[in-house]
């Protein structure tokens, strides 16, 4: 990780490698444009992001902090934002992590040196309404701008990335049923209202550990799993 990571160049190269690494047969080949950003064959990409107030707070600190040692972030820094000053092994080998109530968890790798490095930043699902109004929020943007702005090409699609971690706590299942049926009535919302010729194809949900596509033709969608191991491997390349 470097302090390439949470810019607006990291989001959009980490919504593109995840489609690339998912859906290969649609964008393997993608050349980098302006309204949209990315052009894929014959198919119109832009790259958004859902984030709140608090969101924007959070990446002001990460920026601040990220590849930084634990000892070297101010406790006051911590204390304001909730996160305790003292770190507790996660479930991963090598990461250390502190929690905070309402903004979730910050990540550290131990270094082969022993220093705990912080790597990345994941929120509660206690936010998941949130969410829910950040994407639609999003979307409703963005299909102003496709009307407006945008080249319009034979395919045109959007992906949102949100910063939030799902599967964890053990009920990932519950989580995912209620999130995915959330957005899919949200978009059907906008969609059934909207007053705009010109709509987004598909829709790509992206979190740190999920992907929901919605065909927004039928408002099917397919979900696929990031695992662990494929999120570090994105992150990474992201920041080239």
């Amino acid at each position: 990780m470097n302090k390439k990571i949470y810019t607006k160049q990291y989001y959009e190269n980490f919504a593109l490698n995840a489609l690339k690494k998912y859906y290969p047969e649609k964008f393997s080949e993608c050349v980098k444009s302006e309204c949209p950003d990315w052009v894929c064959n014959n198919v119109g990409l832009e790259i958004t992001r859902a984030i709140t107030k608090k969101a924007g707070k959070l990446d002001a600190f990460i920026k601040e902090y990220i590849d930084k040692e634990f000892s070297e972030i101010k406790k006051e820094h911590l204390q304001k934002l909730g996160f305790a000053d003292k770190l507790t092994k996660s479930n991963f080998e090598y990461l250390y992590e502190t929690r905070s109530p309402k903004n979730g968890i910050l990540t550290f790798l131990h270094a082969k040196d022993g220093r705990y490095i912080l790597a990345y930043h994941t929120s509660h699902t206690e936010v998941i309404d949130d969410c829910i109004n950040n994407i639609k929020h999003a979307v409703e943007e963005k299909l102003q701008k496709l009307n407006n702005n945008y080249k319009r090409l034979e395919e045109n699609d959007l992906a949102i990335i949100v910063q939030e971690q799902l599967s964890y706590n053990g009920i990932e299942n519950v989580i995912i049923d209620d999130i995915s049926k959330k957005i899919l009535d949200n978009l059907k919302n906008i969609y059934n209202n909207t007053t705009y010729s010109i709509i987004f194809d598909t829709i790509y949900i992206i979190f740190y550990d999920n992907i929901f596509a919605v065909n927004t033709k039928n408002f099917c969608y397919e979900h696929k799993k990031i695992s662990s191991d494929a999120f570090h491997s994105l992150a990474i390349a992201s920041t080239k």
